[in-house]
């Protein structure tokens, strides 16, 4: 019996490490977040989004050819590579026809005003490969990200994995009290459910930050009030809590080994500051936002 149960442990494992290899083998997400500065004018919003570019192509591959290989993604060039498939940039394309990229882009965004969707106009797109991309944590930063410049600084062969792309979206709608932001696009990437979407809205010298995870296919409603924004985070918490059982059984530490009420509050207080602390420094970029990646594709 022992050794019946270590075969079929032995089996069970090589099967799931052999399926994860083959989803390894469409494009890596090395990077799961999306940033999204909304600034509000008389004629309408200005959205400057950062997000990873296998967002935008790896839904759009195309069926497997003569040669085996599946079709490459607009701006993608498909090679084998110590029999994995990898997916490169295709920057001559890129360079050809820019603003293609961003329709894409825009194509999967979907902003409602008044359950109404708008299209916008595009204003710019620049690529950054990662770890050379300037900062994108307010406003100012994102418009200086996007501003006129060469939208690749490289020559060398990068993978669509290593890229985020920063695209300037003008939606002339009128003044806007309120919207809603969405995706369409379901790009069956790995660790998808888990992206961080930052949503930052800002109406005169109002900000406020609204945040969502996963594909957002559901609607984000965001407007100027200050609860409604900061019940995004408080929904957000309590599933990062109690989808993970590692922080419930953490709590119950902390419930567990203080004395009185006295020693709970001091140990609540400080793990919540550390952590505020933390994710502070991240947001700004002066610590690492993600671990780095083994296959970059």
């Amino acid at each position: 019996m022992p050794i019946l149960r270590l075969f079929f442990a032995t089996f069970l494992f090589a099967m799931i490490f052999l399926c994860a290899g083959r989803a390894e083998a469409h494009f890596n997400l090395n990077q799961n977040v999306r940033i999204h500065h909304v600034a509000h004018s008389e004629d309408g919003l200005d959205v400057y989004l950062r997000l990873p570019m296998p967002y935008l192509v790896a839904e759009l591959v195309g069926p497997e050819g003569t040669d085996g290989l599946p079709a490459p993604a607009p701006y993608t060039y498909n090679l084998i590579e110590d029999g994995v498939l990898m997916h490169y940039l295709d920057q001559l394309a890129f360079h050809k026809n820019p603003s293609g990229l961003a329709r894409i882009a825009e194509n999967g965004f979907v902003l409602s005003v008044d359950g109404h969707r708008q299209r916008a106009e595009i204003v710019s797109i620049t690529l950054h490969p990662l770890g050379q991309e300037p900062g994108f944590a307010t406003l100012d930063e994102a418009r200086s990200a996007l501003a006129p410049k060469d939208v690749l600084p490289t020559n060398k062969e990068i993978y669509v994995g290593e890229l985020m792309v920063d695209v300037h979206l003008r939606f002339v709608t009128g003044e806007v009290g309120t919207y809603s932001v969405s995706y369409t696009s379901n790009p069956g990437l790995p660790g998808q459910e888990e992206t961080a979407n930052l949503i930052l809205d800002y109406n005169g010298q109002d900000v406020r930050t609204f945040r969502a995870r996963g594909l957002m296919h559901s609607p984000v409603d965001v407007s100027g009030s200050a609860t409604a924004a900061a019940s995004t985070f408080f929904v957000e918490g309590i599933r990062h809590i109690l989808e993970g059982p590692d922080h419930v059984l953490f709590v119950l530490c902390m419930i567990i080994g203080a004395l009185n009420l006295h020693s709970l509050l001091a140990r609540v207080t400080g793990f919540t500051l550390g952590h505020t602390v933390t994710l502070i420094l991240g947001f700004f970029g002066f610590t690492p936002s993600a671990a780095p990646s083994v296959l970059n594709h």
